[in-house]
């Protein structure tokens, strides 16, 4: 029997198991908590703000750098298991499932805010405010926790009718989160409040500190996040993959890849 002909290439599918995927989360959170702790040395004790380019490019407080391009992939890497979710959910409950979308469409401005400084904006429009408490020195903290708050309130029905493992890890990854991104960052208006407005140095060792919990806080948060979706993918049967495509040249690769296609539409046999 002769074989039909197929594509010329060879696929691979790499699985990844949820504890490699968080293994591999925490490596990169691990090596960028190291340099940035060697940049806060090498700026406060040894007295060298730029070291060639090296503190800007660590510093967990900067704009632009890797550690902010590392919570941009944990926060769209987030948006895109979310919207998978949506696309498997079974419920027969529309806004139950919709509420799956909903949360892929907030990591997805969550990144570009993380991106762009969109908080930053907000709060340059909003301004400096005396009226407020020192906990909103930060003032994009005010729009921000009012969408928080009825984010929380319309997704609450959603939430209470997940299993409860599922339940419990979002809670746990949420909590860090929010604590990281709403909680450091009102003790540390609390700090800078307190500091001279007039001051030389706008930076401070304690305020770089508070940056590095914060932002260690958010990564650990995310990081547990993506790992409770691909646990509950596995829970439901399903796996996150990796396809390679290896295009071969030799004509017994070429062969060897249409007897294994040939072999598969035919209940293994060759």
């Amino acid at each position: 029997m002769s074989m039909p002909k197929t594509e010329t290439a060879l696929k691979d599918m790499i699985t990844l198991t949820p504890s490699a995927v968080l293994s591999l989360l925490s490596l990169c959170f691990l090596a960028l908590l190291a340099a940035n702790t060697a940049v806060l040395f090498v700026s406060h004790a040894l007295g060298y703000d730029i070291a060639l380019g090296l503190v800007p490019l660590f510093h967990f407080d900067f704009e632009n750098n890797l550690p902010t391009l590392y919570s941009g992939i944990l926060l769209v890497s987030c948006a895109a298991l979310l919207f998978v979710s949506w696309r498997i959910e079974t419920s027969d409950k529309p806004g139950l499932h919709l509420a799956w979308l909903v949360l892929s469409f907030g990591f997805l401005f969550m990144f570009f805010d993380e991106m762009f400084g969109i908080h930053e904006m907000a709060g340059s429009l909003i301004g400096r405010r005396s009226d407020v408490p020192d906990v909103l020195h930060f003032t994009w903290l005010i729009p921000y926790l009012v969408a928080l708050g009825i984010i929380a309130v319309a997704l609450s029905f959603w939430f209470f009718r997940l299993d409860r493992w599922t339940q419990i890890w979002f809670a746990i990854s949420g909590s860090i989160y929010l604590f990281g991104a709403v909680g450091m960052e009102m003790i540390s208006g609390v700090h800078y409040s307190s500091l001279d407005p007039n001051r030389e140095e706008w930076r401070t060792l304690t305020g770089d500190l508070m940056a590095t919990f914060e932002e260690s806080l958010e990564m650990i948060g995310l990081s547990l996040f993506i790992y409770t979706l691909s646990r509950r993918f596995l829970r439901l049967g399903r796996v996150i993959g990796v396809t390679l495509v290896r295009v071969p040249h030799r004509a017994s690769d070429v062969r060897a890849s249409q007897r294994f296609e040939y072999a598969n539409k035919n209940g293994g046999r060759y």
